[in-house]
Protein backbone atom coordinates (compact mmCIF):
# COMPACT_ATOMS: atom_id res chain seq x y z
CA UNK A 1 0.00 0.00 0.00
CA UNK A 2 0.99 3.74 -0.30
CA UNK A 3 0.23 6.42 2.19
CA UNK A 4 0.71 10.05 1.67
CA UNK A 5 0.29 11.56 4.46
CA UNK A 6 -0.08 15.58 4.64
CA UNK A 7 2.18 16.20 1.94
CA UNK A 8 2.18 19.68 1.10
CA UNK A 9 3.70 21.93 -1.28
CA UNK A 10 3.05 25.81 -1.23
CA UNK A 11 4.28 28.40 -3.51
CA UNK A 12 4.81 32.03 -2.82
CA UNK A 13 1.00 33.50 -2.67
CA UNK A 14 -0.63 30.07 -1.63
CA UNK A 15 -1.16 28.24 -5.02
CA UNK A 16 0.17 24.55 -4.77
CA UNK A 17 -0.83 21.37 -2.80
CA UNK A 18 -1.35 20.40 0.66
CA UNK A 19 -1.74 19.37 2.92
CA UNK A 20 -3.35 16.08 1.12
CA UNK A 21 -3.49 12.67 2.29
CA UNK A 22 -4.18 9.96 0.14
CA UNK A 23 -3.76 5.84 0.25
CA UNK A 24 -3.53 3.58 -2.24
CA UNK A 25 -3.53 -0.52 -2.44
CA UNK A 26 -2.25 -3.07 -4.76
CA UNK A 27 -3.92 -3.61 -7.98
CA UNK A 28 -6.01 -0.14 -7.50
CA UNK A 29 -5.20 3.45 -9.68
CA UNK A 30 -6.30 6.10 -7.56
CA UNK A 31 -7.97 8.75 -9.57
CA UNK A 32 -6.75 12.71 -9.10
CA UNK A 33 -9.35 15.16 -10.63
CA UNK A 34 -9.44 19.01 -10.39
CA UNK A 35 -9.89 22.17 -12.44
CA UNK A 36 -6.49 23.95 -13.44
CA UNK A 37 -4.42 24.75 -10.70
CA UNK A 38 -5.79 22.84 -8.42
CA UNK A 39 -2.48 21.22 -7.86
CA UNK A 40 -2.62 18.18 -9.37
CA UNK A 41 0.73 18.44 -10.90
CA UNK A 42 2.67 19.67 -8.47
CA UNK A 43 1.59 16.90 -6.35
CA UNK A 44 2.73 14.08 -8.90
CA UNK A 45 5.61 16.01 -9.43
CA UNK A 46 6.78 16.89 -5.88
CA UNK A 47 6.14 12.69 -4.94
CA UNK A 48 8.13 11.85 -7.98
CA UNK A 49 11.03 14.01 -6.81
CA UNK A 50 10.54 16.99 -8.99
CA UNK A 51 10.94 19.63 -6.55
CA UNK A 52 10.42 18.94 -2.67
CA UNK A 53 7.71 18.18 -0.42
CA UNK A 54 7.65 20.80 2.32
CA UNK A 55 5.78 18.98 4.67
CA UNK A 56 4.61 15.12 5.01
CA UNK A 57 5.14 11.51 4.68
CA UNK A 58 5.25 8.83 1.95
CA UNK A 59 4.89 5.18 3.34
CA UNK A 60 5.13 2.34 0.58
CA UNK A 61 4.45 -1.07 2.19
CA UNK A 62 4.91 -0.04 5.85
CA UNK A 63 8.33 1.44 5.01
CA UNK A 64 8.57 5.27 5.81
CA UNK A 65 10.57 6.83 2.82
CA UNK A 66 10.74 10.57 3.77
CA UNK A 67 8.95 13.41 1.43
CA UNK A 68 9.00 11.41 -1.70
CA UNK A 69 9.33 8.08 -3.58
CA UNK A 70 12.58 6.58 -4.49
CA UNK A 71 12.95 6.55 -8.17
CA UNK A 72 13.72 2.79 -8.45
CA UNK A 73 10.42 2.12 -6.73
CA UNK A 74 8.18 4.77 -8.92
CA UNK A 75 7.53 5.16 -12.75
CA UNK A 76 6.16 9.00 -13.38
CA UNK A 77 4.95 9.97 -16.99
CA UNK A 78 4.90 13.75 -16.44
CA UNK A 79 1.74 15.91 -18.55
CA UNK A 80 4.55 17.41 -20.59
CA UNK A 81 7.15 15.17 -21.94
CA UNK A 82 10.82 15.39 -20.27
CA UNK A 83 12.52 13.01 -22.16
CA UNK A 84 16.01 14.51 -24.10
CA UNK A 85 15.03 15.69 -27.85
CA UNK A 86 18.53 14.50 -29.07
CA UNK A 87 18.19 10.85 -27.29
CA UNK A 88 16.56 8.40 -29.77
CA UNK A 89 13.91 6.43 -28.48
CA UNK A 90 15.91 3.56 -27.36
CA UNK A 91 18.47 6.08 -25.82
CA UNK A 92 15.88 7.51 -23.98
CA UNK A 93 14.42 4.53 -22.13
CA UNK A 94 18.22 3.21 -21.60
CA UNK A 95 18.64 6.47 -19.67
CA UNK A 96 15.81 5.95 -17.86
CA UNK A 97 17.00 3.03 -16.52
CA UNK A 98 19.97 3.85 -15.88
CA UNK A 99 18.48 7.21 -13.92
CA UNK A 100 16.54 4.80 -11.76
CA UNK A 101 19.01 2.19 -11.27
CA UNK A 102 17.57 -0.34 -12.58
CA UNK A 103 19.96 -3.53 -14.54
CA UNK A 104 18.24 -4.33 -17.91
CA UNK A 105 20.52 -5.70 -21.06
CA UNK A 106 19.62 -4.50 -24.33
CA UNK A 107 17.45 -7.07 -25.74
CA UNK A 108 15.25 -6.39 -22.60
CA UNK A 109 14.94 -2.74 -23.33
CA UNK A 110 14.23 -3.38 -26.88
CA UNK A 111 11.26 -5.95 -25.73
CA UNK A 112 9.93 -3.47 -23.84
CA UNK A 113 9.88 -0.45 -26.67
CA UNK A 114 8.10 -3.59 -28.45
CA UNK A 115 5.80 -3.96 -26.10
CA UNK A 116 4.67 0.06 -25.75
CA UNK A 117 4.46 0.14 -29.72
CA UNK A 118 8.08 1.93 -29.96
CA UNK A 119 9.49 -0.78 -31.91
CA UNK A 120 8.91 1.09 -35.18
CA UNK A 121 11.05 4.05 -34.25
CA UNK A 122 13.46 2.58 -31.37
CA UNK A 123 16.36 4.50 -33.74
CA UNK A 124 14.60 7.85 -34.19
CA UNK A 125 15.46 10.89 -32.30
CA UNK A 126 12.53 11.74 -29.81
CA UNK A 127 12.55 15.54 -31.43
CA UNK A 128 11.79 13.99 -34.81
CA UNK A 129 8.72 11.62 -33.14
CA UNK A 130 5.00 12.59 -33.55
CA UNK A 131 3.17 14.26 -30.08
CA UNK A 132 1.56 10.37 -30.03
CA UNK A 133 4.98 8.60 -30.63
CA UNK A 134 6.39 11.12 -27.74
CA UNK A 135 3.11 10.12 -25.31
CA UNK A 136 3.82 6.06 -26.16
CA UNK A 137 7.68 6.03 -25.36
CA UNK A 138 6.83 8.33 -22.09
CA UNK A 139 4.46 5.82 -21.18
CA UNK A 140 6.97 2.99 -21.80
CA UNK A 141 9.48 5.06 -19.87
CA UNK A 142 7.01 5.34 -16.84
CA UNK A 143 6.16 1.23 -16.85
CA UNK A 144 10.01 0.70 -17.23
CA UNK A 145 11.20 -2.19 -14.52
CA UNK A 146 7.71 -3.01 -13.46
CA UNK A 147 7.78 0.00 -10.66
CA UNK A 148 5.92 -0.81 -7.47
CA UNK A 149 4.22 2.43 -8.26
CA UNK A 150 3.45 4.60 -11.70
CA UNK A 151 2.48 8.53 -11.31
CA UNK A 152 0.71 9.12 -14.75
CA UNK A 153 -0.49 12.96 -15.34
CA UNK A 154 -2.39 12.79 -18.24
CA UNK A 155 -1.41 9.69 -19.95
CA UNK A 156 -3.82 10.05 -22.72
CA UNK A 157 -2.82 13.33 -24.51
CA UNK A 158 -1.57 13.11 -27.96
CA UNK A 159 -2.68 9.61 -28.16
CA UNK A 160 -4.61 7.83 -30.90
CA UNK A 161 -7.29 5.08 -30.61
CA UNK A 162 -4.70 2.53 -31.13
CA UNK A 163 -2.49 3.92 -28.06
CA UNK A 164 -5.28 4.11 -25.81
CA UNK A 165 -5.87 0.23 -26.15
CA UNK A 166 -2.56 -0.13 -25.95
CA UNK A 167 -2.57 1.71 -22.62
CA UNK A 168 -5.39 0.17 -21.12
CA UNK A 169 -4.33 -3.07 -21.72
CA UNK A 170 -0.12 -2.34 -20.28
CA UNK A 171 -1.97 -0.73 -17.37
CA UNK A 172 -4.34 -3.61 -16.72
CA UNK A 173 -1.69 -6.07 -17.29
CA UNK A 174 0.47 -3.95 -14.88
CA UNK A 175 -2.35 -4.02 -12.27
CA UNK A 176 -2.59 -7.52 -12.05
CA UNK A 177 0.78 -7.98 -11.19
CA UNK A 178 0.03 -5.98 -7.99
CA UNK A 179 1.27 -2.66 -9.44
CA UNK A 180 -0.36 0.47 -8.13
CA UNK A 181 -1.08 4.07 -9.73
CA UNK A 182 -2.26 7.59 -9.09
CA UNK A 183 -3.75 8.49 -12.42
CA UNK A 184 -5.26 11.88 -13.53
CA UNK A 185 -7.11 12.91 -16.34
CA UNK A 186 -9.58 15.28 -17.91
CA UNK A 187 -11.61 12.82 -19.63
CA UNK A 188 -13.37 11.53 -16.41
CA UNK A 189 -15.00 8.55 -18.19
CA UNK A 190 -12.06 7.05 -18.67
CA UNK A 191 -11.31 7.24 -14.25
CA UNK A 192 -14.56 6.16 -14.52
CA UNK A 193 -13.14 2.99 -16.14
CA UNK A 194 -9.90 2.15 -14.15
CA UNK A 195 -10.85 3.59 -10.65
CA UNK A 196 -12.48 2.53 -7.80
CA UNK A 197 -12.11 5.24 -5.96
CA UNK A 198 -11.26 9.14 -6.79
CA UNK A 199 -9.72 12.21 -4.80
CA UNK A 200 -11.42 15.61 -5.84
CA UNK A 201 -8.24 18.69 -5.51
CA UNK A 202 -9.86 22.27 -5.08
CA UNK A 203 -6.93 24.79 -4.42
CA UNK A 204 -4.75 22.10 -3.35
CA UNK A 205 -6.71 20.35 -0.98
CA UNK A 206 -8.63 17.21 -0.96
CA UNK A 207 -12.79 18.65 -1.35
CA UNK A 208 -13.76 14.97 -1.67
CA UNK A 209 -12.47 11.34 -2.21
CA UNK A 210 -15.80 9.15 -4.11
CA UNK A 211 -16.16 5.83 -5.33
CA UNK A 212 -16.64 5.80 -8.92
CA UNK A 213 -19.56 3.57 -10.28
CA UNK A 214 -20.12 3.85 -14.12
CA UNK A 215 -20.78 8.12 -14.78
CA UNK A 216 -19.75 8.39 -10.75
CA UNK A 217 -15.92 10.40 -11.11
CA UNK A 218 -18.56 12.78 -13.55
CA UNK A 219 -21.07 13.40 -11.21
CA UNK A 220 -19.17 13.90 -7.87
CA UNK A 221 -16.94 16.70 -9.81
CA UNK A 222 -20.63 18.62 -10.75
CA UNK A 223 -21.38 18.08 -6.80
CA UNK A 224 -18.18 19.97 -6.24
CA UNK A 225 -17.03 22.16 -8.29
CA UNK A 226 -20.88 22.97 -9.86
CA UNK A 227 -20.05 23.03 -13.87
Amino acid sequence: MLEVIDAQRRYRGGRGTGPVSLTVSAGEVLGVVGPNGAGKTTLFDALCGVGDLHAGIVRLDGRELGRRLPAELCGFLPEQSRLFPQLTALQACRFEAAMRRLEMEEDALGEHLTRFGCAGFRDTEVRRLSQGMTRRLGIACAFLGAPRVVVLDEPLNGLDVEGVLLFRRVLADYLDGGGMALMSSHILSVLDEVCERVILLKDGLVAATVDVPAGGAERAYLEVFGR
